[in-house]
């Protein structure tokens, strides 16, 4: 296998890891804020924040091996891979600071779970916050953003 296709095989398995912790992450968030027990709030939650780490270790992936084929390949004068690097850029950024009220909202129902006391409705509150929820679609987008773009490769 030639130095070539390892690159674009740890860039591709970083960006099918990435996309599924996108969408992991996402998922667990939706469904989350549908249930109404603070145990099950929890349990779904930690898989959110599995799908979170799958991200980040699929966005490393993803940008070592397209950083390695751009440069072996000439690719960084194309203005679409600076677009998805930006789009990348803000999609990771966007996601760590709309994960922080989900992941409040976890560690609050984790302890109402286990009878350490809280408020149900905060994390009630913190699930259903709409600058958290408008964050999480706008990071969600920008990754497919990404998607599109390495794909798609347009000449602008």
């Amino acid at each position: 296998m030639s130095v070539e296709k390892i690159g674009l095989l740890v860039h591709l398995l970083g960006a099918f890891a990435f996309i599924g912790g996108v969408v992991t992450a996402g998922a667990a968030y939706e469904t989350a804020r549908r249930r109404r027990s603070a145990i099950e709030v929890a349990a779904v939650l930690r898989v959110a924040r599995t799908g979170a780490i799958v991200t980040l270790i699929g966005g490393v992936a993803l940008l070592v091996g397209g950083f390695w084929l751009a440069g072996h390949l000439d690719l960084f004068r194309h203005r679409w891979l600076e677009a998805s690097i930006l789009a990348f850029i803000l999609s990771m950024a966007l996601g760590a600071v709309a994960g922080r009220r989900p992941k409040k909202a976890r560690e609050l129902a984790t302890r109402i779970a286990s009878g350490d006391g809280g408020d149900p409705e905060e994390f009630r509150r913190l699930l259903n916050d709409p600058g958290a929820r408008l964050l999480n679609y706008v990071s969600a987008a920008l990754a497919l953003a990404v998607l599109v773009l390495m794909i798609w490769q347009p000449v602008f």
